[in-house]
């Protein structure tokens, strides 16, 4: 099962914000919450989100991801 939401900000001429969250569990104890955020100008889009286990694997560090 997996929930998330996202929410916009126009910028006018400097493009839009899009900040999101969210959370996902699973099997075998499995838990993750993740952030993120893209930055959205003229046809161009960069993506940035953290994804971090809380369940049973929350001994590995969280990961980045970074797209554009």
């Amino acid at each position: 099962m997996a929930i998330g939401a996202e929410r916009r900000f126009e910028m006018g001429d400097l493009g839009a914000l899009e900040i999101r969250g969210g959370y996902a569990e699973g099997s075998r104890e499995y838990q993750e919450a993740n952030a993120g955020f893209s930055y959205l100008f003229g046809k161009t889009q960069v993506d940035y989100s953290f994804s971090i286990p809380i369940g049973n694997l929350s001994e590995y560090g969280g990961s980045h991801r970074v797209g554009f």
